[in-house]
């Protein structure tokens, strides 16, 4: 019993540094985790409500403190200036810690410590919540923003169905963004995972402004409520629908130093230690990510919402011992992941694609060899890499096969629809930088009837509603059709 009272002290005070643990018992540390703070959904609370008024004053407080101060509102948005990394697989847990450190701060300067940051679900409520429009009189209200008050976020990047088929991918690589190894900046680009490519970056281009450039985006309060659902989305595909985080060294073991504590300390942080997080820190509301009933498309059946809400209670019922030992070897236990890649059908050219001219990519991979590999327990991606991304709040890209008609106002629910991306300028001040993106195809292939030798795959540049254009053209270096094979073996390095 000492050695487990020592293991959880010890546990608490590495996963969660600016807590305070030192000076509790076993059981009422416990009982801290238990009443940890509750991130809501912010459009289930009242304008007048504690937490958005203390949201207020905290953004206020920041914006008002000395420019020296590592707290200071700019200096906030500083740090994702120049240490975010965005296309790999650090995306995730780097944002994790920025959150959390944020939230403390906020604790602190409202002198509110159990105030815990909301979340914007896109998916349930794709329009920019009310509370943060007015005038220059909200803080919360940043006037740079293209998106109107009323105007809802294409459902082809936040729909019920596009959410729901990214939160059913169990393999951490495809849903979280590409490796890369210790050895690299943080900042390397490598690829797209679908959370991040799809509402990740179309949600920021959407809003636009300050919200559509990587140096400026956590000006506009509400980015930190928009990446607090990508957080959410996180800890629901892990801890609620049971996926495993991958155990690869390269990932657990990076260390991040650019954040500051609530006295605006710096801190030293690793990937590793933030997968406790959720357990320890703070906890979300028990509404799924993606609602039920799901309007219904025609694709695929209404995600198990009610299935999902029951697993959120509970995740968040933590009374005993064994429910907190059960949910830190939840966090801990990763699995060896990988996207093994079985068979390619490459496009022999790169393509060029413009706003209001459709590309018609004809690939040759016969339709008989993917089907075929579907009910091997495969899977059929079409990959696009070595893609511009200097289209942010320009437009988005749709993706169908098999549709030579496709248009921009062609919706989510056509059968031939595939998925779409979208795009988070990582023009860091040196030369530009392309990226890669992969779409899910398997759902398309297996409900199409395609014949012969070849799959015509079209893609359509959407632009964001009354936006005047920056750039009207997409380059991408290869396009190919790949089937490849999840392994994915828990326990294992």
């Amino acid at each position: 019993m000492e050695q487990n009272r020592r293991e959880f002290l010890k546990m608490a005070v590495l996963g969660a540094g600016w807590l305070t643990f030192g000076g509790c018992s076993f059981e009422s540390c416990l009982q801290q985790i238990a009443n940890r703070p509750i991130r809501k959904d912010v459009n289930t609370l009242a304008a007048n409500d504690p937490i958005i008024q203390a949201y207020k004053s905290a953004v206020s407080q920041m914006k008002a403190l000395p420019a020296g101060d590592p707290r200071n509102w700019i200096n906030q948005a500083n740090i994702h200036a120049n240490h975010c990394p965005h296309g790999n697989w650090f995306f995730l847990p780097w944002h994790r810690w920025y959150l959390t450190y944020f939230e403390r701060i906020c604790q602190k300067l409202t002198g509110m410590p159990d105030f815990a940051l909301p979340y914007w679900n896109w998916v349930k409520d794709p329009t920019v919540p009310a509370v943060f429009w007015g005038d220059a009189g909200n803080p919360l209200y940043d006037s740079t923003r293209q998106i109107a008050p009323n105007q809802a976020i294409d459902p082809s990047l936040v729909g019920c169905s596009v959410v729901g088929t990214i939160m059913s991918d169990a393999n951490f690589i495809d849903f979280a963004s590409d490796p890369i190894t210790l050895a690299q900046d943080q900042r390397t680009v490598a690829g797209f995972g679908s959370l991040e490519g799809t509402p990740h970056n179309g949600v920021h281009g959407a809003v636009g402004g300050d919200m559509g450039q990587i140096a400026l985006s956590p000006r506009d309060p509400i980015f930190w409520l928009h990446h607090n659902m990508i957080e959410k989305c996180w800890v629901e595909w892990q801890f609620v629908r049971n996926n495993a985080n991958t155990n690869d060294n390269n990932w657990t073991s990076r260390h991040f130093t650019e954040f500051f504590d609530p006295d605006g300390n710096p801190v030293d942080v690793q990937v590793g230690i933030g997968q406790l997080l959720p357990v320890l820190s703070y906890q979300f509301d028990s509404l799924p990510v993606v609602p039920s009933p799901c309007p219904a498309t025609g694709l695929t059946p209404p995600p198990a919402g009610n299935q999902w809400a029951a697993a959120w209670e509970k995740f968040n019922t933590v009374k005993t011992r064994a429910d907190q030992d059960a949910l830190k070897a939840r966090a801990q236990a990763g699995a060896s992941v990988k996207l093994e890649e079985i068979l390619r059908f490459p496009l022999g050219a790169p393509a060029t694609i413009a706003v209001g001219r459709p590309a018609r990519l004809r690939i040759s991979a016969p339709p008989a060899s993917l089907k075929m590999a579907l009910s091997a327990g495969e899977r059929v991606l079409i990959r696009f890499d070595g893609v511009t991304l200097n289209h942010t709040t320009d437009f988005f890209a749709k993706v169908f096969i098999a549709k030579p008609d496709a248009a921009a106002s062609t919706p989510d629910s056509d059968p031939h629809f595939v998925g779409s991306f979208a795009f988070f300028n990582h023009d860091h001040g040196g030369a530009a930088v392309r990226g890669n993106f992969h779409l899910d195809a398997s759902a398309a292939v297996k409900r199409l009837d395609l014949a012969g030798n070849s799959v015509e795959v079209n893609v359509v540049l959407t632009p964001f509603p009354k936006r005047v254009l920056k750039s009207n053209v997409l380059e991408i270096a290869a396009t190919e059709i790949q089937i490849v094979k999840d392994v994915i073996e828990r326990g294992v390095k």
